[in-house]
């Protein structure tokens, strides 16, 4: 008798086929020359036991677990390469992208194309980024135009100053002038003057 071991019982019940051996009547030899017991189908006549030592029974159940255990590692393997290559594609590409074209666009360079990658905080991102860089175009266009106003005022402002000066230094001429022929005209008049006394 092993102690260690695992059992499994199965009860025996009687049918209709086992009447020619255990049924009516009672006492009489039955097909094997054993006497009839007298029994009803569907009595219980004993039991089926399977014995099974306790230690192989232990090694199928650490065999399965380890296969089960490692099919469930390869498995959580698989998810999490699966999550890391997807949040590589959704996540950390794009985000890498738009880093770039932000540092791009911090150089100087507006001609940068942002691509929308959807509609998650990623793709929201890149459209602010996108109206973000429009917006500056049409600013820096803005600046520029303006520049090109100041500078043809500054042009024009400094066309009439020239205009300015050079009317001033013809006035100043002139003035000169006017000084001479007064004091001409001053000499003159003493010389008349003089010649008056006499």
């Amino acid at each position: 008798t092993q102690i260690d071991a695992i059992r499994f019982f199965k009860a025996i019940t009687l049918t209709n086929d086992s009447m020619s051996c255990h049924g009516h009547p009672k006492g009489e030899p039955d097909v094997l020359g054993f006497p009839k017991e007298g029994l009803e189908p569907g009595l219980v006549h004993g039991a089926f036991q399977l014995i099974q030592p306790a230690d192989k029974v232990r090694r199928e159940v650490n065999a399965m677990t380890f296969g089960i255990a490692t099919l469930g590692g390869m498995g959580l393997l698989v998810i999490i390469v699966s999550i890391f290559v997807i949040v590589r594609y959704s996540v950390t590409r794009p985000i890498s992208m738009l880093e770039t074209v932000a540092a791009q666009i911090a150089n100087g360079d507006l001609t940068q194309n942002i691509r929308t990658t959807g509609y998650d905080e990623v793709g929201r991102l890149s459209v602010s980024l996108s109206k973000m860089m429009s917006d500056l175009k049409l600013l820096v266009a803005d600046i520029v135009d303006k520049s090109s106003q100041i500078a043809k005022s500054a042009t024009t402002t400094s066309e009439s100053v020239t205009r300015v000066a050079e009317n001033a230094k013809l006035a100043q001429q002139q003035t000169a002038a006017a000084g001479v022929a007064a004091e001409h005209a001053s000499d003159n008049f003493r010389s008349i003057a003089a010649v008056g006394e006499e």
